[in-house]
């Protein structure tokens, strides 16, 4: 079975754009002058913006959990390295800081509350980057060392 996650809002996205609408609103209503009101006005177009745009969560598309996601990027060099790890044990993958030669690319998507972990990595191939592996469950202690 294959996993699919898409972009969905979180409740943190929800809540910055609730505040900006409150915030404008209030001081758009506020009598204390016009560049006040107008400011409160577009503070509020931007949170009614950012309520419709702003996604920075994730959702498995079959069962619906919500779940969120950290990335890291390695050099190719260790890139059977990295398939053992993830295929194996998990627990020995080290947080990867190589962002100046990012041709792969580990993606782990996490939920908390389920307590469990994907794990995928994936080969930048020129313009976008392909999945060297399936994803691969794993709980959310063999992670957490890389979610922090």
């Amino acid at each position: 079975m294959e996993k699919n996650f898409i972009k969905v809002q979180s409740n943190k996205d929800i809540i910055i754009g609730l505040t900006l609408i409150i915030i404008g609103a209030a001081l758009a209503l506020l009598p204390l002058g016009g560049a006040t009101n107008v400011t409160g006005i577009f503070i509020a177009i931007t949170g009614i913006i950012l309520v419709f745009t702003l996604k920075n969560g994730y959702k498995e598309s079959i069962s619906g959990e919500r779940y969120s996601k950290k990335e890291y990027f390695y050099h190719i060099n260790l890139k059977n390295e990295l398939i053992n790890h993830i295929m194996t044990n998990p627990k020995a993958i080290e947080a990867g800081s190589d962002v100046s030669n990012n041709s792969l690319s580990m993606v782990i998507f996490y939920s908390k509350h389920s307590g469990k972990a994907y794990l995928q990595l994936q080969e930048y191939i020129p313009y976008k980057y392909e999945a060297c592996t399936e994803m691969q469950e794993c709980t959310l202690s063999e992670v957490e060392h890389l979610i922090k």
